[in-house]
């Protein structure tokens, strides 16, 4: 498909959208529109900076924003989390994960299989102690079925204290895929492997954005915990 290669299209990375998806979800052209409007106002203003001059500039920076997106759930996170339960989330680094193992007496199986990864965030809430793994996935590949993979063995992982929580946090489209009715084989072994990890261990998560605010509430609430 022609339009498949257009700078129209390859900007949508940068506004978290892509061609693949956009083809498969409903309401298109409530979306198109959308995605037109900030392209055009996007635009301008970039043009109206570096000047109208040739549209790799555009190009480079369409990339540079794309490239980005990995580190931008950090601020997305920080703050859903200070809006809802006005409490800060902690970003773990090596040195600080040592003091939260430790304090918590953590197994932390996770890190055995998967070269000693750390957990992404920590949030500790009244008697809840939340360790978060965050993934930002769109398309189906094997590259994403490796971060999908790490994100149901995140929450296959348990504790003695039930008030600690293991939390998988899908931003992205990919989780719409599981919406759908006749799923790829990959894809229902996934959806069926997170029900499993989910029913043997109910106090870990697995979420959206949506899920995660949700998660959050219930948890200020004090509901289903």
């Amino acid at each position: 498909m022609v339009i498949n290669y257009t700078e129209f299209v390859a900007y949508w990375k940068s506004l978290d959208t892509q061609f693949g998806t956009f083809l498969e979800i409903p309401n298109q052209e409530d979306l198109l529109k959308k995605l037109l409007d900030k392209y055009c106002k996007r635009r301008r203003k970039l043009y109206e900076s570096y000047g109208y001059t040739n549209i790799s500039i555009q190009a480079l920076y369409d990339s540079g924003s794309s490239r980005s997106k990995g580190q931008k759930f950090k601020p997305k996170i920080r703050d859903i989390v200070k809006n809802i339960l006005k409490t800060e989330v902690l970003f773990i680094e090596k040195t600080n994960w040592k003091r939260i193992k430790k304090d918590l007496g953590l197994k932390y199986s996770f890190g055995n299989i998967h070269q000693n990864k750390i957990p992404d965030f920590y949030i500790k809430y009244m008697d809840h102690y939340i360790k978060g793994e965050a993934k930002h996935i769109h398309n189906k590949g094997g590259a994403q079925d490796k971060q999908i993979g790490e994100l149901i063995d995140f929450i296959i992982q348990s504790e003695d204290n039930k008030n600690i929580h293991y939390l998988s946090f899908l931003d992205g489209l990919y989780l719409y895929y599981f919406t759908q009715n006749n799923l790829s084989d990959k894809l229902n072994q996934q959806k069926e492997d997170i029900k499993k990890a989910l029913t043997k261990n109910p106090q870990n998560i697995f979420v959206n954005t949506k899920g995660f605010k949700k998660f959050l509430e219930d948890l200020k609430d004090a509901k289903h915990l």
